[in-house]
């Protein structure tokens, strides 16, 4: 049975009843940065999976690196100035150096143009305001302004922290309340630069002046609840961890909250400004 009408006439009567919830349509050129974001990602990964094929070549054929840490200069020299009898292998291991140094130049230069980006009219007040929070980097920050869109969307932080997905799930039944993992629900994107800034509150809090570094000329109200913040989650961290929690488990549950802090930022604090 075709179901067009009866569908029809219940929209209708919804919209009628205030049921429906309007939704920003993001513009043809927000989308196309969001994609450039999403690509950086990508070639984020492509970089982990070509190292990872890099390092186990080198295992199979007995050769570890223990001088100083993966992926520095060192063990770029000590990669290049290694040798094999076989031909073969020597064309093996250039293949893979090839592979990651392209990849690294596609992301190194999408970066360059990212950052462009985010200095434009449209975007660079945003940005600035978001990039005052403790772990939130330029690109960070990009993401959530264009991976949100339209933070009038939430009426609470609460909400927002669930859109991310960084809620823990609920198991209750009668008077019990159970409660599991996160759910993992939402935008993939978003919980990902935010669990990545997160962890920049393991280290204290630096006792710099308020109108230093990226939070120059920003105002009272932002300066104020961005540092707090800084503040707080730094001794929630060390609480968690203190009371035998995992660091990624404290992770987490100081990027929900940095989720609050962000919309927070959106919503409230420029129209208190």
């Amino acid at each position: 049975m075709k179901t067009d009408r009866r569908d029809a006439r219940k929209l209708c009567r919804l919209f009628r009843a205030g049921e429906l919830t309007a939704i920003r349509i993001p513009p043809p050129d927000e989308e196309a940065v969001r994609d450039l974001l999403r690509l950086r990602e990508d070639l984020g990964e492509d970089i982990l999976r070509a190292r990872h094929r890099l390092s186990k070549f080198f295992l199979r054929h007995g050769r570890i690196f223990r001088e100083a840490t993966n992926w520095t200069q060192a063990h770029w020299t000590w990669i290049r100035a290694q040798r094999f009898e076989l031909p073969l292998l020597e064309r093996l291991r250039d293949e893979h150096v090839v592979a990651i140094e392209m990849r690294v130049a596609q992301r190194d230069q999408l970066e360059r143009e990212l950052h462009a980006i985010a200095l434009e009219p449209r975007y660079a007040a945003e940005v600035r305001r978001l990039s005052a929070l403790r772990g939130v980097q330029t690109l960070t920050a990009l993401t959530l302004i264009v991976e949100v869109g339209d933070f009038a969307r939430f009426a609470s932080a609460a909400e927002f922290m669930g859109f991310t997905g960084l809620v823990p799930s609920e198991h209750s039944s009668g008077g019990s309340r159970r409660q599991g993992a996160i759910t993992k629900t939402g935008n993939s994107h978003l919980r990902r630069v935010l669990v990545e800034a997160a962890w920049a509150y393991r280290s204290r809090p630096r006792n710099a002046g308020l109108g230093q570094g990226r939070r120059r000329d920003q105002p009272p109200a932002v300066l104020a609840l961005c540092i707090g913040v800084e503040q707080r989650l730094y001794r929630r961290y060390w609480r968690m961890v203190q009371r035998g929690k995992l660091s990624q488990i404290a992770a987490v549950a100081i990027a929900r909250e940095l989720a609050g802090a962000v919309w927070a930022l959106m919503r409230e604090t420029p129209a208190a400004a």
